[in-house]
């Protein structure tokens, strides 16, 4: 009786044993699942928000200017993701472009209708005698005769019309080891970083204006667009596709110029 007793009391405390362990097992996956709902839940609303600000420039119709903005915020959301990245050779620096082997990095395509320039205009003006102000002849009369109103008198393309149509245009993308990437997105860096950077200088010259009828001093403004600026925020453009990584998290957007009459 005494042994059956004990076998009894043993297997008891056995039982105890497995069913705290069971409950040990229980509580701990609860608390892991907890967790892991947690940190689901803080990347979906990371990815919700990621995306509400891109999400923005997902229209149909929009100027340049709206693209000018959305490559800005990509290549300042790419400058953080890349500097939190470590690669291969020290040597490569990604800065604000687009690799598609890190988390939260973006990219941007563009397609053009027409190119893009860097140019060098002129405008004329002339000061009114009765009201002491300055007005722009309809036509330049002191420097080119009879020639048009503002004058272009030099460009520079950056961007080219039907640039690689079918792999989605100009983009932040770039290989450090390519040259001409390179080069395509310095471009981008300097009209989204710099802005309208443009530099103005003046000139005055004296010429004969036959709605005045006197010899008359006439002041020539040139605008030196540096970058391309100027071209880029007037034409208007369409977001035709965008593109989501497997989190959900938008990858690539891409946006191609509308044809206008």
């Amino acid at each position: 009786m005494e042994n059956a007793a004990n076998a009894i009391k043993i297997a008891g405390e056995l039982l105890i044993g497995l069913l705290l362990i069971s409950l040990f097992v229980f509580v701990f996956n609860q608390m892991e699942n907890a967790e892991t709902a947690r940190d689901n839940d803080e990347l979906l609303q990371q990815t919700i928000e990621f995306n509400k600000k891109f999400e923005a420039f997902n229209k149909t119709s929009m100027y340049g200017t709206d693209l000018i903005s959305v490559l800005a915020l990509a290549y300042a959301t790419n400058q953080t993701a890349n500097a939190s990245t470590t690669y291969k050779s020290s040597s490569i620096k990604y800065d604000g472009y687009y690799d598609p082997d890190t988390d939260n990095s973006i990219n941007i395509r563009f397609i053009l209708n027409t190119d893009i320039n860097a140019k060098t205009t002129e405008t004329e003006y002339y000061t009114d005698p009765e009201t002491n102000t300055q007005i722009k002849t309809p036509k330049f009369v002191s420097k080119y005769s009879g020639e048009a109103n503002p004058k272009t008198i030099s460009t520079i393309r950056i961007f080219r019309a039907g640039y690689k149509v079918s792999e989605g245009g100009y983009s932040l993308k770039a290989d450090p080891t390519k040259a001409d990437e390179m080069r395509i997105v310095e471009n981008i860096k300097k009209i989204v970083i710099d802005g309208n950077k443009t530099e103005k200088s003046y000139e005055t010259h004296t010429g004969y204006y036959s709605e005045i009828k006197a010899n008359t001093t006439f002041t020539i403004e040139k605008i030196k667009d540096t970058q391309g600026f100027s071209d880029l925020k007037k034409a208007i453009f369409e977001c035709y596709k965008v593109e989501y990584s497997q989190t959900g998290r938008i990858k690539e957007m891409y946006f191609r110029e509308k044809e206008t009459h």
